[in-house]
């Protein structure tokens, strides 16, 4: 069996028991990735964003949030362009937001929108609103979470309901992005993690030729090659909240023969370089994972065939590999090994 270990989930969070990736049988957790998606973003984003309106909206009313792809780094696949014009008794705004979390059961959406000279603003809208129409996606595009649209069309907005960010809001805003852009990561990489335990237990079960399946050559180099891949995540993941290494000495001018040292990138920009690894390598480790159980991994009923399901999606809940490799400053596509390296 496996022998589980505590590995802390890399976001500052309380640690976990997570199974070691050695051999034997995984427990996969009972709620689906889009599931724990929408609780994490609850907890880290809309909180957030709805502390920095003037007049909060009740904690027990549903929020969902939009936000700007520049401003997101596309984050949960969300796509928002709205704007906001003045007129004599308030605001009025036109526009749509696409791919929204949690749309269909919010009763008040936080959206970012461009006022008239391209500022940023933050409005708050009841979902009855008039002007204001919404639609479901049918299917979800990811099991377990409710996305839909949104289309404003001259939708009437009070004074009340219009924030305009001071640095300070959206140096939060963007600290709040980064930590849940690493708690989705870190939910994918369990999500691997628990995949590849599996594919080890049924390997190690299976019979195959007299012997089973965990003793062929070509089982045991997939198993290692997604037992790595796990690693290297949790390794970019742990790294983010690892302190820099560069030494205020070392951040003064540069002095002649002094060899420069880069300075250390910030918090949002170690969260999206660990998020684009990860969006790489767990629906690889998935996959062989699903690969390795047969024709068993792809039935409807067997875990393993909906946590693949869920790691084709894990790239768009990050952000996009196209947004992320360029972010990360890698070219696209790009091998996980390149990442590696």
């Amino acid at each position: 069996m496996l022998t589980p270990q505590v590995v802390p989930d890399g976001t500052g969070g309380p640690d976990r028991r997570r199974p070691s990736l050695s051999s034997g049988r995984a427990e996969p957790p009972g709620l689906r990735l889009g599931e724990q998606a929408a609780q994490v973003v609850a907890e880290a984003l809309t909180p957030v964003l709805a502390r920095l309106l003037p007049h909060p909206s009740p904690d027990h009313a549903p929020m969902c949030t939009a936000l700007r792809h520049s401003t997101s780094g596309g984050l949960l696949g969300t796509r928002c362009d709205v704007r906001v014009r003045r007129v004599p008794d308030g605001w009025l705004a036109d526009g749509r937001a696409d791919h929204v979390l949690g749309l269909p059961h919010a009763d008040t959406m936080l959206l970012e929108a461009l006022g008239g000279k391209g500022e940023t603003l933050l409005v708050l809208l009841p979902m009855d609103a008039l002007g204001l129409v919404k639609t479901e996606h049918q299917p979800s595009p990811l099991p377990g979470a409710s996305y839909g649209s949104v289309r404003l069309d001259s939708v009437s907005v009070p004074d009340s309901a219009i924030l305009r960010p001071s640095p300070t809001d959206l140096h939060t805003l963007d600290e709040a992005i980064a930590t849940t852009r690493l708690r989705l990561a870190r939910l994918a990489t369990d999500l691997a993690a628990d995949a590849v335990a599996a594919a080890i237990d049924h390997v190690a079960r299976r019979p195959f030729g007299g012997a089973h399946l965990v003793d062929m050559q070509v089982v045991r180099h997939a198993l290692v090659e997604a037992t790595a891949q796990v690693r290297m995540c949790d390794a970019y993941l742990r790294r983010v909240d690892a302190p820099p290494r560069t030494t205020s000495a070392r951040q003064r001018p540069w002095m002649a023969r002094e060899q420069a040292v880069p300075p250390a990138c910030s918090f949002h920009d170690a969260a999206t370089r660990a998020a684009a690894y990860v969006a790489l390598a767990v629906p690889q480790a998935v996959e062989a994972s699903c690969q390795l159980h047969g024709g068993y991994g792809f039935l409807e009923e067997k875990w393993i065939a909906r946590a693949y399901q869920d790691s084709v999606f894990v790239p768009v809940l990050l952000g996009g590999l196209d947004h992320l490799d360029r972010a990360a400053g890698l070219p696209f596509p790009v091998a996980v090994e390149t990442v590696a390296q």
